[in-house]
């Protein structure tokens, strides 16, 4: 008998493409895996690792969620981040208040600024941010987080000026700002603020014993010794690390306007 592949070949043909079938190669894909979004500006993480941008001391949001009285800015955002999706931003008032107090946002709808009497702190949750080496500003460090407990003065932006003296000096050190005149001790301190951390770490106001009242910018927060005997002022320090807090410490300010 003939092979069946003589008599019927295309029969044949089926028959070998059915028994050992060819498919068709598939095209190969890629996976991408979603890179996370560094944080570039200024920020701060909690505990559990959620960052927390948008940093103002200035912005205020409207909707009020749970409140809570912390006394630091960390156990604020915490507590935030307990409220889950309820929580959208905070607000933490570190002075000016009888308390200091920690504020959740339902949402970001805008606010008027912080009155000018209040010293706080607002920041926005982003869940989708991840902090990166090199990356953003990290503000955790500079936000003061106790009370001041001994003799100071305010600026008007609420910053605390500490160690009041009517005989310590203080030496300018490289960089610091020029003198300036200045009426009172607070304008002093204003003065101070606007020269920033780098060119005003303390401040002799001098307004008796000069042609003018001077204040005088200081990087240098070691004492170099007694004021002129011929001058009569004060000096103080700023604190990076203590708020203004209700029944807490003394203002100095009554004592130091003239």
């Amino acid at each position: 008998m003939r092979p069946i592949s003589t008599i019927f070949p295309a029969l044949s043909a089926v028959v070998a493409v059915q028994a050992a079938p060819h498919w068709p190669s598939l095209p190969s894909f890629q996976l991408f895996r979603r890179s996370a979004t560094c944080e570039t500006g200024q920020y701060l993480q909690s505990t559990a690792g959620v960052t927390y941008d948008q940093f103002s001391t200035v912005k205020d949001y409207a909707a009020n969620g749970a409140t809570t009285v912390t006394t630091n800015f960390q156990a604020c955002i915490d507590f935030c981040d307990k409220q889950g999706s309820k929580c959208q931003a905070v607000v933490w008032v570190a002075a000016g208040q009888v308390n200091q107090t920690c504020y959740t946002k339902t949402s970001l709808s805008a606010n008027p600024n912080f009155p000018t009497l209040i010293t706080a702190y607002s920041a926005v949750k982003n869940s989708g941010a991840t902090v990166c080496p090199g990356k953003g500003t990290n503000m955790q460090s500079s936000l003061p987080q106790k009370c001041e407990t001994g003799q100071y003065v305010l600026a008007t932006d609420g910053s605390v000026y500490d160690q009041v003296s009517t005989t310590k000096d203080y030496p300018a050190g490289g960089g610091a700002g020029t003198a300036s005149v200045q009426t009172s001790m607070q304008a002093c301190l204003d003065y101070c603020e606007s020269l920033g951390p780098n060119k005003c770490a303390a401040v002799v106001w001098i307004f008796t014993g000069q042609s003018k009242q001077y204040c005088y910018p200081k990087t240098v927060t070691t004492s170099s010794g007694q004021m002129s005997s011929s001058l009569v002022g004060y000096s103080a320090v700023r604190s990076n690390s203590t708020n203004s807090c209700h029944g807490q410490g003394t203002n100095m300010v009554s004592l130091t306007t003239r």
